[in-house]
Parts: structure tokens; sequence; C-alpha cells
């Protein structure tokens, strides 16, 4: 079912909406309906911010374990900690950067997107 309405723009709006219709080559008709419908992808923008958070957390963790094992190799190549220590300290930095892993894992997994655009149909009625 169609419903017909009657919209008023100012020019600069007028001006702007003839001009998106002639660079995509829909009618005004299918612009204004593509762009209404395009409010989902800003719902597909947050969940790829929510996304683009998760790594940048997860990259920050693991500079942060990075540099530790960094300290670690420095003082075992000037001999101040024992080996054994530096073993152990190796060993539970590893031990927090699996369980990041994981987690990252199954956020990662959880957070799917459909990216594929709709395709739009324009249809012409013409007015008898």
């Amino acid at each position: 079912m169609k419903i017909r309405r009657n919209m008023y723009f100012d020019k600069e709006e007028y001006q702007i909406m003839q001009n998106l219709s002639k660079q995509t080559g829909l009618s005004k008709s299918a612009l204004l309906r593509h762009l209404l419908r395009s409010s989902k992808y800003l719902e597909m923008a947050s969940k790829l911010e929510k996304h683009n958070n998760l790594i940048n957390e997860f990259l920050a963790e693991i500079h942060r374990i990075g540099n530790n094992i960094n300290q670690i190799a420095y003082h075992l190549n000037i001999d101040i900690t024992k080996h054994e220590e530096s073993q152990e300290s190796i060993k539970k930095e590893l031990a927090e950067l699996l369980p990041l892993l994981k987690e990252y894992k199954n956020k990662a997994f959880k957070a799917t997107l459909d990216i594929a655009p709709k395709k739009f149909k324009t249809i012409k009625v013409e007015n008898e």
C-alpha cells in the first residue's frame, strides 16, 4: 500500500535533494525512501564503534603485557633478577594474556555485522 504525502522544503533543502537525486540516479521519492531506510545503517555504525572500542582495549592490554615482558627480558640480560623469578614473571604475564585472548575471541564472534546494502528499486507511477 502506498501513501501519498506532500512535503515542504526550503530552497536550500530542495537543491540538496535535487543534487543527491542526480548523483545517485534515484528519483526524489526513491531518494527519500532510501534515506529513511538508511537509519538501520546508523545502528550498524554503532555496532562497529563498539567493536573498534573492544579491539582498542584489547590492543592496549597486549601493549602493557608486552612492556612487562620487555622489562623482564631487560633484567635477564643485565642479570638483575634470577632466572627462576623471571620465568615465573613470564608465566604470570602469559597467564594473564590467555584469558584476555579468550574473552576477545568470544566478544569478537558475538559482534557479527551484516553490512550488505539492500538494493532499492524506483517504481514510477504515472498520474491519470
